[in-house]
């Protein structure tokens, strides 16, 4: 809410899409953009201190029950990957994608994707799905409204595909991307 008021309701853009994270130097990528509002350093500055956040650090950037499979970056959490595309011209806009209260911000993440959607697609062309590494097999979903929920990957379509829940909405109207193929 803090970048949005700032960026006149300009959301922050979602990084690289389907493929493992390897472009973190542009500013208006979560990871860089939401950082300072937390008076953090972002993430392209981690990298360059030799500072990266890894499992098991005690840091925002970590989730305690992550575990790290050697990626060269690593994301406990990843934004949704349907909002603020680089395939459009312009990040989302917080009035024009409905109900804060259910739409998806961020999720747990698979450690190499700085961006998740549940997918259908038989991995690893599919290692973008959220990760439910929670007991019962539970994902932590944040909602752009700010608040938190606890879902089985079922629930909201790990490995299946978005299962166009209305209380967990991955998909942003008038998205002008179509999402991944295959999933």
């Amino acid at each position: 809410m803090m970048y949005a008021n700032q960026e006149r309701g300009w959301l922050p853009r979602r990084g690289q899409g389907v493929q493992v994270t390897t472009v973190i130097d542009r500013p208006s990528d979560w990871f860089n953009a939401l950082p300072p509002m937390l008076r953090m350093k972002p993430f392209t500055q981690l990298v360059a201190e030799n500072q990266i956040p890894r499992p098991g650090e005690s840091t925002i950037w970590m989730c305690p029950a992550a575990i790290d499979a050697g990626q060269k970056y690593f994301f406990a959490y990843a934004m949704n990957m349907r909002l603020s595309t680089w395939n459009s011209p312009a990040p989302d806009r917080i009035n024009r994608i409905g109900s804060w209260s259910t739409v998806v911000l961020m999720a747990d993440a698979p450690g190499s994707h700085c961006s998740v959607l549940p997918a259908q697609v038989v991995p690893p062309a599919s290692d973008y799905n959220p990760l439910a590494r929670h007991a019962g097999g539970r994902v932590n979903i944040s909602f752009l409204d700010g608040h938190v929920g606890s879902f089985t990957g079922q629930e909201i379509g790990c490995g299946t595909s978005d299962p166009q829940r209305p209380d967990v909405r991955w998909i942003v109207p008038n998205s002008s991307w179509s999402g991944p193929t295959g999933g």
